[in-house]
């Protein structure tokens, strides 16, 4: 098969970023032809198995974004602040860039905003992922955002969720879309992998004191981490473990 997959924002940093690279690489490595849609301008620093890269530019370099982040040369903004003519010039110009390179057998958007208005202005059959933070973010109690995503939806051969929760979610806030599909987060089996307690806490640890002075800079680990995980788990009992950004809003 041949794939479009787009994503409008960088390949690394987290959540959706990781998703988009993992997804093009392991397409990839499964024999089909993939080709990344992105705003990433670096793709040679990743593993994306063989996929092909197309960078869009922007109108402006305005970039609508769900959280507030860095993004070296170009614009972030809030999607909810968008006008509509910014909506209308950011669509065109990603599904500009993905009709040059039609015909595929799928077009696979990531997020509902912006990625099925996109999805739905090439023309051509297309599927969405919806991660969530759009819709809580951005979407939520705004409903010009909700209508968009909803006749967006509308429109897409499937969209896909990772859980129930999401699920929920995008009937809260869009209302009912026919054609959803629950498939959970996979999991890189050749990347992580079952060990004994003791040499994978010997790892870790080993890890952890390799790690620099962090200089208050809140995006490298804590300093003193080794010494922290070898008390906190000491305690053989069961241990509850949340892996995320540390940020409000993720609860």
């Amino acid at each position: 098969m041949r794939i479009l997959l787009w994503h409008g924002y960088l390949l690394g940093g987290t959540g959706s970023n990781v998703y988009t690279r993992a997804l093009a690489r392991e397409w990839s490595r499964a024999g089909h032809e993939v080709v990344v849609v992105s705003q990433e301008r670096a793709p040679e620093h990743y593993d994306l198995g063989g996929a092909t890269t197309v960078a869009v530019d922007l109108p402006g370099g305005l970039l609508p974004v769900f959280v507030m982040d860095r993004y070296e040369g170009l614009n972030p903004k809030y999607l909810q602040d968008f006008s509509e003519a910014e909506r209308r010039a950011y669509v065109d110009a990603n599904a500009a860039a993905l009709r040059e390179l039609l015909p595929a057998d799928l077009v696979f958007a990531n997020h509902v905003l912006m990625g099925a208005p996109v999805g739905a202005a090439t023309g051509a059959p297309f599927r969405v992922k919806a991660h969530g933070s759009e819709l809580e973010y951005s979407m939520r109690d705004r409903p010009e955002l909700e209508r968009l995503g909803r006749e967006a939806l509308a429109r897409a051969d499937a969209t896909f969720v990772g859980s129930a929760h999401i699920r929920e979610v995008l009937e809260d806030v869009v209302g009912h879309v026919d054609r959803v599909f629950e498939v959970p987060p996979g999991v890189d089996i050749d990347e992580f992998r079952l060990q004994d307690r003791d040499a994978a806490l010997a790892g870790l640890l080993a890890e952890a004191q390799n790690d620099p002075q962090n200089g208050g800079n809140e995006r490298l680990p804590d300093d003193g981490n080794a010494k922290e995980l070898a008390a906190f788990l000491s305690n053989p009992g069961p241990l509850v473990v949340y892996f995320g950004k540390l940020i409000e809003q993720k609860g």
